[in-house]
């Protein structure tokens, strides 16, 4: 499978009704967003090296692989997948995105299409 290529649903655990199409990412593409969050943060303080990297890799993670979204605002607009909205996804929901992105999830693929 070539897995930028490839974009899938996944029920989002803790959210009846609500899911997400994600693009997965390959082993290569992770390391390479890994290797980049460590590059970018060589310069913070040793104790804050991992945290503020684990934070950006998150954050690249993400705005990569979310494609589309089911949230939508209280009137029915969609709610579009921007930087902003990714960071006020709730913590549990970011880690459960991440895990799925990077193949440490088990992957329950939606029904819905």
């Amino acid at each position: 499978m070539l897995c930028s290529r490839t974009t899938r649903r996944f029920d989002i655990p803790r959210e009846p009704g609500q899911w997400v199409e994600m693009h997965l990412l390959s082993p290569a593409q992770i390391r390479a967003i890994r290797e980049q969050a460590k590059a970018d943060v060589a310069g913070y303080p040793e104790d804050e090296r991992n945290s503020e990297a684990g934070n950006l890799m998150m954050e690249r993670v993400l705005a990569r692989c979310i494609a589309a979204w089911s949230y939508v605002e209280a009137d029915g607009a969609a709610i579009p997948v921007s930087p902003e909205n990714l960071a006020d996804l709730d913590y549990q929901t970011q880690m459960w995105a991440l895990n799925v992105a990077i193949g440490n999830e088990p992957e329950e693929e939606s029904g819905k299409d």
